[in-house]
């Protein structure tokens, strides 16, 4: 995952700046960059740098609303002259390093984030992008270790049996930020999961006092009745909570199966077939994982504290923020063996995990920023109280060229006028256990409406992993690579 300055919501167009403000100017590219409009961005960036010269915020912006674009090479290029200007920017490192992974400079990306890690040990971002090079570079420990390293600096050592309780809040809270902030859906969740690790032992009674002080909190005047609407509570009334929220208090790593995660049993060589042939590239399997992988995955995402970004209606666990098991990990090469002329050695760009309440509309129509989408469903079909749904909806037309990734990830209205004036159709795949969907990242989709069993062990849980890249050649399937080989 690539870590930029994050840009506001859409708003309306910003008027042209003078022609001879760079600050004015920049101010505009900014706009509209963070309206999603990309291409537009570039363009003003161009002709700043055109007229007046190097400059490193300019170059810095151009870089991020190029690779919104899957304009690696380009990209690539603005960071590196915005590296001449601060060699020891570790944001321009890491971007710059992560577009060299793109473009299969595996030597210059490793230099680059070494580079990052040197001048700022204490990045969780370098060490985790670090930990993507020594991924592709099958060092699977080493690149566990970043990872686990990337979780550590960003949200503290994990706690649980042996360790001790936390007992006050931490200094410097900053009761407006996003990180902090509670809501109803997440504060229930946690409650159900800490019930549940102590119901199997994975916490120690002490932490019951923590429990209490998160019931409490449930019933805070202060926080919204409106299950997903977040707001700040006193930490100085929540010591407990504030020590304890987002913090990794049960983070186990088990070791994988010694049947392997993925199963062998599966036709690969003619999935793989069916997947290239298929116009666009779309094929759902069942019986992805071994009975042991799936025993063991789902347990972990039933007792790790990764869930950790808010949605409507839904927990995200990242790749970035702990969802990075030795598990995973092996899940990743083990699909690497069994598809290797769809996925092969693509770059994992990421991975993520979704929890769900039990009925809503899930997540909406978008696209993402990769070429190859793997999606897949953990949770047991007796939870699912409608077996004809529940999965996902692929449509058959993929994200524009033009279009940069906030705006095809976050415009579910301006997807469907697109559809609609395109044309094309929906292809749904109803949930089931242990099911996996491959397709062409740049496809248009979303989360199909479920219903499922109230209570935490039926919650819906899906995991996608995202291979290659947007746009690259050698990092798509062409229609002339498309036939089955001989």
């Amino acid at each position: 995952m690539r870590f930029r300055n994050p840009f506001s919501a859409r708003r309306e167009p910003a008027s042209p700046a003078p022609q001879d403000d760079f600050q004015s100017g920049m101010a505009h590219a900014r706009a509209l960059a963070e309206q999603g409009l990309a291409q537009e961005a570039a363009l003003v960036l161009d002709g700043l740098l055109a007229r007046h010269g190097q400059d490193f915020d300019a170059l810095y912006l151009l870089g991020n609303v190029c690779d919104e674009m899957a304009r690696t090479e380009q990209a690539h290029q603005a960071f590196t002259q915005a590296l001449e200007i601060e060699p020891n920017h570790v944001g321009a490192l890491c971007c710059a390093a992560l577009d060299a992974r793109t473009l299969g400079r595996a030597a210059e990306a490793q230099t680059l984030l070494e580079h990052a890690v040197w001048i700022a040990p204490e990045s969780p971002h370098a060490r985790f992008n670090r930990g993507l090079v020594r991924l592709d570079q099958k060092r699977d420990a080493d690149a566990a270790a970043d990872f686990a390293a990337a979780r550590a600096l960003a949200r503290g050592h994990p706690w649980g049996i042996g360790n001790p309780v936390p007992t006050g809040a931490p200094a410097g809270i900053d009761l407006q930020s996003t990180d902090w902030q509670c809501a109803r859906f997440k504060l229930t969740h946690d409650i159900e999961q800490m019930e549940y690790l102590r119901r199997l032992g994975k916490l120690h009674r002490e932490f019951d006092a923590v429990l209490d002080e998160y019931r409490r909190a449930l019933e805070d005047p202060g926080l919204p009745l409106e299950p997903y609407q977040r707001a700040p509570l006193d930490p100085g009334r929540y010591p407990l909570l504030a020590a304890t929220w987002k913090r990794p208090v049960h983070a186990p790593d088990p070791d994988p199966p010694a049947g392997g995660m993925v199963s062998a049993n599966l036709p690969w060589t003619e999935i793989e077939a069916h997947y290239l042939a298929a116009d666009p590239n779309l094929a759902w399997i069942d019986g992805l994982l071994t009975a042991q992988g799936l025993a063991a995955l789902r347990g972990w995402c039933l007792e790790s504290t990764v869930w950790n970004d808010l949605k409507a209606g839904y927990l995200g666990a990242y790749m970035h923020d702990g969802f990075a098991s030795r598990l995973m990990l092996q899940l990743v090469a083990a699909l690497r063996q069994r598809m290797p002329r769809v996925i092969g050695d693509l770059p994992l760009q990421t991975m993520w995990a979704y929890k769900y309440d039990s009925q809503q509309a899930g997540i909406g129509l978008h696209a993402d920023e990769a070429a190859v989408n793997v999606n897949f469903w953990i949770t047991p079909d007796g939870a699912n109280l409608d077996s004809s749904r529940g999965g996902l909806v692929v449509q058959t037309r993929d994200a524009p060229d033009g279009w940069g990734f906030r705006r095809f990830n976050s415009e579910p209205e301006a997807i469907r006028h697109y559809l609609q004036s395109e044309g094309g159709a929906a292809v749904r795949v109803p949930y089931r256990e242990n099911r996996a969907v491959f397709f062409d990242s740049d496809l248009f989709h979303e989360t199909d409406h479920f219903h499922f069993k109230s209570g935490y062990e039926n919650r819906r849980i899906n995991i996608t992993l995202l291979f290659g890249s947007r746009g690259r050649s050698d990092a798509r399937i062409s229609r002339a690579d498309s036939q089955p080989a001989s």
